[in-house]
């Protein structure tokens, strides 16, 4: 039985994962994964993250923080969707702001044994399932976790923070019907359990409890500056 087990672990760090998203949080979980020993697929736009990657592909990425291991480089990086979406196993990591247009950009290259999932997803796998129903494109599983898996930021070009290692996080699928099949076959990357829907994952992010309420109790504070108010930095105290 052990030897069966090693040979389906190592099967699993033989497949290739795809990251779509070079902001902090997709750089980071590439430095995590790649330290775990796994190949990984780095991809943005080149106008999103060339800085980045001509630093990387010199350094390695620099990161600081529990449980990553600095120096070292995915297994491979590209601007190009179509080789990304070679892999089976697919996280975006991309705020929600560019979830439509990474919909978009992926659509064209989604196959039907593809697995997707959103880190955060704040109803993010809504807008995914809605893009790649327009463009008649059939995918595996596409699910989303509540929260980010890092608390973390890029310091400059290659170079970035994370404040603590990915603890716990609730994974929810679109439909909720596959949110097992879902957990099953990202556990094996991530600590994670289900939650009870999209919805409830959605309402108890983080972001939406912080942001919100702090948005709400600094409105006085937001029209005084016009337009130039920072959340964190004028709305919040230690």
């Amino acid at each position: 039985m052990r030897g069966k087990q090693r040979r389906q672990e190592k099967a699993g760090m033989d497949e290739r994962i795809a990251i779509v998203g070079a902001g902090a949080a997709g750089v980071i979980t590439a430095a995590w994964l790649t330290g775990k020993g796994h190949k990984v697929i780095l991809c943005d736009s080149k106008e999103q993250c060339r800085e980045d990657f001509a630093v990387i592909a010199r350094k390695g990425i620099v990161v600081k923080g529990p449980g990553l291991i600095s120096g070292l480089c995915p297994d491979r990086m590209t601007y190009e969707i179509a080789e990304a979406m070679e892999a089976r196993l697919v996280l975006v990591c991309v705020s929600s702001g560019r979830q439509e247009e990474a919909a978009a950009w992926m659509a064209p290259w989604v196959r039907p044994d593809h697995d997707l999932l959103l880190m955060p997803g704040n109803l993010g796998t809504v807008i995914f399932h809605r893009k790649f129903k327009e463009k008649g494109v059939t995918y595996g599983l596409l699910a989303e976790l509540a929260e980010c898996l890092w608390a973390c930021r890029r310091l400059g070009p290659g170079s970035y923070v994370s404040a603590m290692p990915p603890g716990q996080r609730r994974i929810a699928a679109f439909p909720s019907t596959e949110t097992g099949r879902a957990l099953e076959r990202f556990g094996k990357l991530f600590s994670l359990k289900a939650g009870a829907s999209l919805v409830e994952n959605c309402l108890n992010s983080p972001n939406v409890l912080t942001h919100l309420s702090g948005t709400l109790l600094n409105l006085g504070g937001i029209e005084q500056k016009k337009g130039d108010f920072a959340l964190f930095t004028d709305g919040m105290s230690d």
